[in-house]
């Protein structure tokens, strides 16, 4: 199948964490060895304990294990931020026992009976929640208020969440920003790929309905209504609203990565791919060069 933008930003941004990961391992590693080449688990005091011979590589390979420790703690903590923020978008709603005459019969033509909850709420919701099992969260309100067509377009819209595991790839993508918070760029990338998403989901709903009148009128209620109650928890429409009315009218918002953030990105990696390549003061390059020159003579 096709990628489309919004897969390959997101397999772009899945990539990127594991070569930068990579590169921050293999950074600590070559400063600790440069300052200590017997290794720092064999001579832990080497390790602590830099003399001013070693200080440089000692020094570098603090800051790197302060950045990797940071970015776990990070990351663990945006997990579980947003699994708090989760339950607490999903345990505090009402789930209704009634059926709605309207709403039945159209899950069963798209597929979706086993997978949508309704809700007693007030207020208008509709978003997709859960990580492994994701299911589509729609008050009576809502379908209340939308016409046939409208409420179609929404449901197609949330569907595609369903089908294609956002709320958990939203999940990821947050503890990646989290845990790389050295790389400013790859947060705008991760917005720019939670607004697309968003799209590619109106995208569904128009193609499959061959107009764009419902998903148009469900966006119009839903700005109306102002439906702010989830905030970003769950894969939701209320944070990308004029994103979503924008490319619905043809207008292309270009995406434009901050400058000064992405010189910054690129001069942290920089320094990283330094850090691997060039021989670091201690590591004594010449013995290894002279070792497998002996190894080679030998063989």
């Amino acid at each position: 199948m096709k990628k489309t933008r919004r897969t390959l930003a997101f397999d772009i941004l899945l990539v990127t964490a594991f070569l930068l990961i990579a590169a921050v391992v293999v950074s600590a590693s070559r400063a600790i060895s440069a300052g200590c080449p017997h290794g720092w688990h064999g001579d832990i005091v080497c390790f602590l304990w830099p003399t001013h011979t070693d200080i440089a590589p000692h020094l570098l390979s603090y800051l790197l294990i302060g950045v990797a420790l940071t970015g776990l703690f990070r990351a663990f903590w945006s997990w579980r931020q947003q699994m708090s923020m989760t339950a607490l978008a999903t345990g505090g709603l009402c789930l209704s026992s009634a059926r709605d005459s309207r709403l039945d019969p159209m899950l069963v033509r798209l597929g979706l009976q086993d997978r949508v909850s309704l809700l007693d709420s007030e207020p208008v919701l509709c978003f997709c929640s859960g990580l492994t099992r994701p299911r589509i969260y729609i008050s009576h309100s809502l379908v209340q208020k939308l016409t046939p067509e409208e409420l179609e377009a929404t449901l197609l819209h949330e569907k595609h969440h369903v089908e294609n595991h956002d709320p958990l790839k939203i999940l990821v993508g947050r503890i990646i920003v989290a845990a790389l918070f050295f790389i400013p760029t790859l947060k705008d990338i991760f917005e720019r790929y939670s607004l697309d998403k968003e799209v590619a989901a109106d995208i569904r709903a128009v193609r499959h309905q061959g107009h764009r009148r419902g998903v148009a009128g469900a966006l119009q209620t839903l700005l109306e209504e102002r439906a702010d109650n989830v905030q970003g928890a769950v894969a939701g429409v209320q944070e990308a609203l004029s994103y979503r009315i924008a490319n619905l009218t043809g207008q292309k918002l270009p995406f434009r990565l901050p400058r000064r953030r992405l010189v910054a990105s690129f001069a942290i990696m920089g320094l990283l791919a330094l850090i691997i390549t060039v021989p670091l003061p201690g590591s004594h390059p010449e013995e290894l060069i002279a070792l497998i020159g002996d190894g080679l003579c030998s063989s």
